[in-house]
């Protein structure tokens, strides 16, 4: 029997320890409010730069899909995506969204065409906002050559990134754009940090997406998760305190 469930209590209860403070968060925590975020708030100020350029805003979400493990990654960008399209309809900016994964094409056309709607400007939505291209080499073909002829004022790449974020951040930057970009895969974040002017980290893209959509479960779910955070903090300070007093409590409980 300790074959079985030796190591193996003590993370079932802080399972249960981490849904339940999502549920609670859920329940009781959706009037929260998200701290303040430079990468979500230059977004606005990359869209009022492009209108007084009278050039384009640009964004792509990267290579995630609505199937595996970057489906999180890639719900958090559709949703800014429709943010940017309804400020550029305010504002009166161009807006250019490049993608190559087919099956999030619906979803990102719909929500632009909503938050159009949604801003009064229905007429000046158009189906060429969004350019489909078949993979990722074409993708940063299309957009090496969008960038040089459009002279794009923001570029804005958020979403599950892979080896074509080196590609759009050097290219984006060598035409004067203003970058901002996001990702949670670790790999890439060292080719936005050297080429981009704002980064959006982590679970800092799920946090923006939760506030531009107002989403009080999402919001809710993320004050629940910096609950459990807190808690695995508390518990690691605890540990060491207890390690460096000479004390195993911590470590034999956690071995349970």
């Amino acid at each position: 029997m300790s074959l079985i469930y030796a190591g193996k209590i003590v993370g079932f209860i802080m399972s249960i320890g981490f849904f339940a403070s999502l549920i609670y968060g859920i329940k009781y925590l959706t009037n929260r409010k998200i701290r303040t975020i430079p990468g979500l708030d230059a977004i606005d100020e990359s869209i009022g730069r492009a209108v007084e350029m009278g050039r384009p805003v640009h964004f792509c979400p990267g290579g995630g899909t609505l199937t595996d493990y970057t489906a999180p990654q890639t719900i958090a960008a559709i949703a800014l995506i429709g943010y940017v399209a309804g400020q550029c309809a305010q504002r009166g900016a161009k807006y250019i969204v490049t993608i190559n994964v087919a099956h999030t094409l619906p979803a990102i056309e719909e929500i632009i065409r909503t938050n159009y709607v949604k801003h009064g400007k229905v007429e000046e939505y158009s189906s060429d906002i969004v350019r489909f291209l078949p993979d990722q080499v074409s993708l940063f073909a299309y957009d090496m050559d969008l960038f040089e002829r459009e002279q794009i004022a923001s570029n804005i790449l958020i979403g599950a990134y892979f080896w074509e974020a080196i590609v759009l951040a050097e290219y984006g930057g060598s035409v004067g754009a203003l970058q901002i970009a996001g990702t949670a895969r670790q790999s890439q974040l060292p080719a936005f940090v050297a080429s981009c002017d704002y980064l959006i980290i982590g679970d800092e893209m799920y946090a923006s997406a939760a506030k531009v959509s107002d989403n009080k479960g999402q919001i809710g779910s993320i004050a629940g998760q910096d609950v459990c955070r807190a808690i695995v903090v508390a518990i690691m300070v605890i540990g060491f305190i207890a390690a460096l007093l000479g004390s195993g409590a911590i470590a034999n409980i956690l071995k349970i």
